[in-house]
Formats: structure tokens, sequence, C-alpha cells
């Protein structure tokens, strides 16, 4: 059966039978020159943003017998090796055999650079690797199909993983004009038994500042639209009201990183007219404040009260001790964000932006510190402790549904 695929490198969709293959024959002869020669590839180039690379040969071939729902071995038309390898009609990337043949249910990591997505994503996969086992998840797996060592998800998250769980020190900040996606597979499926489910959580990074970058604005909307859940991570320092109080205090830089978020939404909107699809309904978003420690840090040294219930840094999540998800939790610290955000921070369109495009049902506003901690100026991190990180993935898998998460209401 034929099956939507968004691919998490270019943000595109393509149906999994139009996936095409890349030889893998990497056979020398007696000279040293390859049995399959490789050539420069225009679409994995121009991805890369790289010229002139060689890389092994892209064909076409026929992905699915006629009633088969596995990917088939297909033969290099050029030097005749199977190769299982499938790869992105549209740029080239390859990606996990299973996404391809079950499709891509995927949860999107997104925000801007200032935002402390990397931190957030380790944290979270930190957290899911050892906890995990209370949304019944049996598998965290890191998705090592990327066309070089460096760029493979298991060699990025284990460097960044080190630093701040063995090191106690901030992982370095993105340089590449292209970074790679982080993807995980996040299973449920127990071995001998029928059931369970495997969704994709990808780490949609940037090595840029991406609210304010018009020629990747629409990347970033395509995962709003074609992901299965999308977390969406803001910066709380760069909403206005609160950024002008803490200005003013001497507590924020002046000229600290300024982005807006809603912008992405207005992006969708005009994505939505352009393609005639209708709306996002059904598709859970969390609005995500990051930080949140060092918010209510810095809003006691201004002597302005900060009071969000639920959100006292002191109690985490009531899931990780009951493993029930307390939706009237989830629910009230939502409202309180909403009220705050509105009335204090000067950021209720981002909220209002989000329901008019998912619905209200569909968006809650969260709080997480990836870290629990200030980093000294020498980037050090005196003692982590994470603070609500599971919250808006447990909430969207909730929403998804088939996780068999029990419910409080």
């Amino acid at each position: 059966m034929s099956k939507t695929i968004l691919c998490p490198y270019c943000s595109r969709t393509f149906q999994n039978s139009d996936a095409v293959y890349q030889c893998t024959n990497k056979e020398l002869r007696s000279s040293g020159d390859e049995v399959c020669p490789s050539v420069p590839d225009q679409k994995l180039s121009d991805f890369w943003m790289e010229e002139g690379v060689p890389y092994k040969r892209f064909y076409r071939k026929p992905v699915f017998g006629l009633f088969g729902s596995t990917a088939r071995a297909a033969t290099c038309p050029n030097c005749g090796q199977a190769s299982r390898r499938l790869c992105c009609p549209h740029c080239h990337n390859a990606l996990p055999p299973e996404m391809v043949e079950e499709g891509s249910e995927i949860i999107s990591i997104i925000g801007d650079r200032s935002s402390g997505k990397t931190v957030y994503f380790v944290s979270l996969i930190h957290q899911l690797r050892d906890e995990g086992y209370k949304l019944d998840i049996v598998d965290v797996n890191p998705q090592d199909i990327s066309h070089d060592e460096k760029s493979r998800t298991s060699t990025i998250y284990e460097k960044m993983a080190s630093d701040m769980f063995d090191n106690g020190v901030l992982p370095k900040q993105t340089r590449a004009v292209r970074p790679a996606p982080m993807i995980f597979r996040i299973s449920t499926k127990k071995k001998g038994k029928k059931g369970g489910r495997d969704i994709y959580l990808v780490f949609y990074d940037t090595a840029g500042e991406i609210f304010r970058d018009v020629n990747r604005m629409e990347e970033v909307a395509n995962y709003l639209m074609d992901s299965a859940g999308v977390i969406l991570l803001v910066d709380p320092y760069t909403m206005p009201a609160l950024r002008k109080t803490l200005v003013e205090a001497k507590i924020l830089e002046e000229d600290y990183v300024k982005a807006n978020p809603v912008v992405v939404f207005d992006k969708v909107r005009e994505m939505l007219s352009r393609s005639g699809r209708k709306n996002l309904l059904n598709k859970p978003i969390a609005i995500t404040f990051s930080k949140i420690d060092a918010v209510v840090h810095a809003l006691e040294d201004t002597g302005s009260s900060y009071q969000v219930s639920g959100v006292d840094l002191e109690h985490d999540s009531s899931f990780k001790r009951t493993k029930v998800l307390n939706l009237s939790e989830i629910d009230q610290i939502s409202e309180q964000l909403q009220s705050v955000a509105e009335q204090r921070w000067g950021a209720g369109q981002l909220n209002a932006a989000a329901v008019a495009n998912f619905g209200a049902e569909n968006v809650r506003l969260f709080a997480v510190s990836a870290l629990g901690c200030t980093p000294t100026s020498d980037g050090s991190l005196p003692e982590l402790q994470p603070y609500r990180v599971m919250d808006p993935l447990v909430w969207i898998l909730h929403k998804m549904g088939g996780f068999n998460i029990p419910v409080k209401q």
C-alpha cells in the first residue's frame, strides 16, 4: 500500500513507492579503482551545499512487489550489485528502510537557535532511555543512515550526551551550514507480541535563526504541516514584554537575539492557501517555553512575581511518579502559561496563531528546563536537574493515540 513519507532532511513529502535506490558497492579493482565509480550527484550536492562531491550512484527501480509491503533489493544498473539503501527522491538522502516501508510518523522538534533546542533534545533522549519504560517504550534507537560518519545520529548525539551528562559541560553550538538532523526511532513493539508502534523523533537542527531566515521558513512550515506532532521550542527571553523587563533590570543584554515564532504560522497559512489544504486539525503542537528555571530566577531578581500553578521548579511532572498522564495538570499549566504570556510577556499572539491553524484542542503550552541549572561563564554545568522535559512528548503521544498511556482527567 502506498504511504506518504515526510523526509526528515528536506521536509518534502513523497509516496514510498517513489523512493530511489543508492548503490552500496564498495568493491575495488586490483588497480584501486571502484568497481562502481562514484559520480557527482546534483540533488545531494545541492542539499548539502557542496560542489562536485562524488557519491555512489542513484537509480530508480520498483520498491515493492505487486502485493508486497517489504522493500525489495534492487540491482544497480551499472555494476549489477543488489542494494536496499532507499533514499528520498527529492534530496537523495538515505532513509531508514522501516520508515519507507511502514510510513513516517514523525514528531518534529523545531525552534530558533536561542531556544536551547540542542540541549533539550539531548536531555529528552537521555530521559527516554532512562524512563521510557513508563511509556511502554522498549527501544530508543538512533537511525544511522547518513552519508558520512560525522553526520550520523549516534555520533552527534553520543558526543553531546557525553559532554552534558559525563563531563558536565554544554555541547558546542552548531556550526555547519546545513546540519544533519538527528533521528531516533521510538518503538513500543515487543518481540514475539502483536501490536506496538514506531514513531520517529526528529531534531530539526539549523545553524541560523530560522524565524528570521525567509529561505528556511518554508521548510519549517512543511514540518508543521506534515509531522504527526510538533514540539515548538520558544525562547521566552525573545517575548517582547519579558525581554523589556529584563533589559531594564540589566539582567539581559539589549542586543540579545530577537526572534518571532509567530511568523512560521503566517507561512503555514500562506502555504495551506496555496496548496488547497484546508486546515491542520488533529495534529498536536506543544508550544514549549524553554529555560523556565532561568526565567523564574531572573524575575525573582527583578522583584517581579512569577506565578504559574504547577510550574514551581520543585516538583517535576506527576507522570514520572505515577505513570499516569494527568490531563487536568497539563491543561492547568497551559492555561496559566497562556495568561502569563498574554499579560506579562507580550506573547498572546503566539498561542492565538497556533490555535487558528491547529485548533484549540490540539495546542498546549508547556514550560521546561533542559538543564535545571545555570551554566557558569565557561559553560560548566554545576548540577543537571532537567525539569518537565518529557511533558510535551507524553502529551503528543497521548493525542496521537495507540501508546496505551494511562490517563487521569
